[in-house]
């Protein structure tokens, strides 16, 4: 049988049992709740994908134990071809909407010069610059992509962009209290980045890392404080959603930066 005939085979499979086990998909989630109930929902970030991660882990063990002479498992490279895809994805969205939004919301004829008033503010409950050592539209360091180790990596990263999920839920959620004019393309860059989300999520079972439904304490929405969260004036609001907005573009690129770096390494 084909190499790649296996490979895409067992892939199927695998997406068909997450499908199967899960407790509430990707796509069967509404897009959006209202104020209230999305404040009470579990967070989505915590597990992306939906799965009943204990069922699916017994399930995962059984399949590869019955079948283990006919799968041949993903590579390394292959899973982070999947997850610079989806992020590719979720940047490209993004790439014409942060200028409309910069432009209509802060009247400005240029959204460079917008951000490069507003580069040095970072919200220190998003990731920081000694996690993320870039700017939006800036070229991650040659001496700080070698540092990175796969394994840390994947989860290092899948933290940052549970952080941002954090704050990129909220905008959506303002974006419906106030009737704000961005609430599609906000809430479509919510479902992207859950998108992603959902891939590391699927690399780091298949690459045996430790996933489960518990969160380190600073991916929760606790790390976005009230003062944050609840702002009624809308001119703060807009700068607010700007840092967050602005940090999640800066964060897709730092995936796809580490990604093809450590990809290269692979081949």
């Amino acid at each position: 049988m084909p190499l790649w005939f296996t490979r895409n085979t067992q892939r199927l499979v695998w997406a068909w049992l997450l499908i199967y086990l899960a407790l509430s998909p990707v796509y069967c989630t509404p897009l959006y709740y209202s104020h209230r109930k999305r404040k009470a929902a579990k967070p989505k970030w915590i597990n992306p994908c939906g799965i009943n991660l204990k069922a699916s882990q017994k399930l995962a063990s059984h399949f590869s134990l019955s079948h283990h002479s006919e799968v041949t498992p993903l590579t390394q490279a292959e899973l982070l071809e999947n997850v610079i895809l989806v992020a590719k994805n979720a940047l490209r969205h993004s790439s014409v909407f942060k200028e409309d939004f910069v432009k209509k919301t802060f009247l400005v004829d240029n959204w460079w010069e917008h951000h490069d008033a507003w580069s040095d503010m970072r919200y220190q409950w998003l990731p920081t610059w000694s996690e993320i050592p870039k700017n939006l539209h800036e070229r991650t360091s040659q001496a700080h992509l070698e540092t990175l180790k796969i394994e840390k990596a994947i989860k290092d990263i899948h933290r940052y962009l549970q952080k941002m999920a954090v704050g990129l839920e909220q905008v959506v959620l303002d974006q419906t209290l106030y009737d704000g004019q961005f609430m599609e393309e906000f809430n479509e860059a919510e479902y992207k980045l859950k998108a992603v989300l959902c891939e590391l999520q699927i690399a780091m079972m298949e690459m045996g890392l430790s996933v489960d439904e518990s969160a380190p304490d600073d991916t929760l929405r606790s790390i976005m404080s009230p003062e944050i969260r609840d702002i009624e004036d809308r001119s703060y609001r807009d700068l607010r959603d700007w840092y967050i907005y602005r940090d999640y573009m800066n964060g897709l690129e730092y995936v796809l930066h580490s990604f093809h770096y450590l990809k290269g390494q692979r081949n």
